[in-house]
């Protein structure tokens, strides 16, 4: 046996040791490279970042290099494990340590900062990524020309906010960001720049999409962590009780899956467009080229357990004009939507990742988009008076109002908006006057109050994005239950009794309320139990019936204008 035999021979019997049958720094399987100076095996993608940095030493091919007994002996004596727990001893939680899927960029910063800089061997030292501030200047691509134009950033620790300036000396910033909405992911191949930084924030309940680079990687990517830093140092603060574990999860995250599909209107009777598709975790949102700064729209993707599926396919009769034949169906307990891939292979790894999505439990924080408040006021007065010659009387009213309200909504900004809202409303009101005259001589006065009250109400957020756009209306009913009891006895020789009795009754039930926004033209038309009403202001004639239902006819005219606005 030749020595280089007997040396392979070891090696591959090292490798067999735990930690050492994946790299050292991004966890792809099988390595078939190992350093002979840092003891650690690697796959070919980090040995080549290894090799281009010169004071990192030797890697070779665990095949075809011819290795010494020393190099061997070393390794040997090291692997995966033990150096890692040298050289990642002090790994901050909000570090980002990338995998194989992941850009060059990020393995090559990550690796000089693990070996070269060796920025975590030691516990306790302060890492830039914990500035209090970190300021300086990152190319920006313009929102509307698609040039990218110097902008200085502004990260706050302690703000918790990423704010950036169009001028260097503007006391204004035109955006401040909280790092608790922003995700970051790099994407080189979208923006054309191996630097490239995606940064995605809410906005007035939209998704904006900002696109950066620097000409310096390890600039952009210590930028990257520094806003992962700012991210947990918020989360600790909001979730003092939380584990690092528990926490992680909730930085930073790359998108599940991005590409090219085609999809229909809402009437799935529109042409099929092109569009682009990004998945991030439960939101499907698709622009018209991907360097948009707004989405188009976007799909929310609940539980299976709440009406969510995705079927492979369009549904029968489906008029087809598109370029690609591959069909998906999801659907939603709003609406169903159609979509097409290039090719089976993309068909079959998007239902994959969709399917994967609606069958993960939803979060508590996932069920905060559908806000139910409920509000009941019940008010009880009991007034009694025994008065000398006076005339009593006693008065029951009773007023109940209950609403229920489910919407579902999507935006849909080549042509229309629809919401659709079920609202079941109950109102009946009873009145009694009952008058009573007597002579008598003894006063005897009782009051008892009883006061309960609860609070309905409904937040409803309507995005109209063509128009750049956000229309939020909250209803709050109050219903009130009033029993008023007034007596007076006083016995004469005259006897008077009066009985006044009225009740009303108005029943929306199962009442359909649409909004439809073409373009700049709006209609409205709602649809209940007891009339078609075509407009807001006929609601009004109802009142003149029963005077008492004014103030909540009132109040539900009102609230229907909002969705015209």
């Amino acid at each position: 046996m030749t020595d280089n035999e007997r040396a392979a021979r070891t090696l591959k019997h090292v490798l067999q040791k735990p930690g050492n049958g994946s790299c050292a720094d991004c966890g792809a399987d099988n390595p078939e490279w190992g350093s002979c100076s840092l003891g650690v095996f690697v796959c070919l993608g980090c040995s080549g970042i290894h090799r281009s940095i010169p004071n990192l030493g030797k890697v070779k091919s665990l095949l075809l290099s011819r290795w010494e007994d020393s190099e061997v002996q070393f390794i040997s004596e090291r692997g995966n494990d033990a150096m890692n727990a040298v050289y990642e001893a002090a790994l901050p939680v909000y570090f980002y340590k990338p995998t194989h899927r992941d850009c060059q960029v990020l393995k090559e910063q990550w690796i000089r900062a693990k070996y070269e800089r060796q920025e975590f061997v030691e516990n306790g030292k302060k890492l830039i990524y914990e500035d209090e501030t970190r300021d300086g200047m990152l190319m920006k691509r313009g929102r509307d020309n698609g040039q990218f134009l110097n902008r200085r950033f502004v990260l706050s620790l302690r703000d918790g906010t990423l704010k950036y300036y169009t001028k260097l000396d503007a006391k204004e910033p035109k955006a401040v960001i909280k790092v608790d909405t922003i995700n970051a992911c790099f994407q080189p191949d979208k923006i054309g720049n191996p630097n490239g930084l995606q940064i995605t924030y809410l906005r007035d309940n939209i998704t904006r999409n900002i696109f950066i680079y620097h000409d310096s990687s390890r600039e952009i990517v210590e930028w990257f962590n520094c806003i992962r830093a700012a991210q947990l140092h918020y989360l600790k603060v909001a979730f003092p009780g939380a584990t690092d574990a528990e926490l992680k999860p909730k930085l930073t995250r790359s998108f599940l899956k991005e590409g090219y599909m085609e999809k229909t209107g809402p009437r799935q009777t529109e042409g099929f467009k092109r569009r682009w598709f990004t998945l991030d975790h439960r939101r499907l949102m698709y622009f018209k080229d991907p360097l948009d700064a707004f989405a188009k729209g976007e799909v929310f993707l609940g539980h299976r357990d709440h009406g969510y599926r995705v079927t492979i396919g369009l549904p029968a009769g489906t008029q087809y004009n598109g370029l690609w034949q591959y069909g998906i169906t999801i659907e939603t307990p709003a609406r169903s939507f159609l979509f097409t891939c290039e090719t089976d292979t993309e068909q079959k790894d998007w239902m994959s990742h969709f399917n994967a999505v609606i069958n993960t439990p939803m979060s508590p924080q996932e069920y905060t988009g559908n806000t139910h408040t409920h509000t009941h006021t019940h008010t009880h007065t009991h007034t009694h008076t025994h008065t000398n010659k006076q005339t009593n009387t006693h008065t029951h009213t009773h007023t109940h109002t209950h609403t229920h309200t489910h919407t579902h909504t999507h935006r849909h900004t080549d042509t229309q908006t629809h919401t659709h809202t079920h609202t079941h409303r109950h109102t009946h009101t009873h009145t009694h006057t009952h008058t009573h005259t007597h002579t008598h001589t003894h006063r005897h006065t009782h009051r008892h109050t009883h006061t309960h009250t609860h609070t309905h109400t409904h937040t409803h957020t309507h995005t109209h994005t063509k128009n750049k756009q956000t229309n939020t209306h909250t209803h709050t009913h109050t219903h009130t239950h009033t029993h008023t009891h007034t007596h007076t006895h006083t016995h004469t020789h005259t006897h008077k009794c009066e009985y006044h009795n009225m009740s009303a009754a108005v029943c929306f039930s199962g009442g359909l309320l649409q909004t439809q926004t073409l373009m700049d033209h709006r209609t409205l038309a709602v649809t209940s139990d007891l009339s078609p009403v075509t407009s807001a202001a006929d609601l009004p004639q109802i009142s003149q019936h029963v005077p008492q239902m004014s103030v909540f006819l009132s109040c539900f005219t009102l609230s229907i204008c909002l969705y015209t606005v």
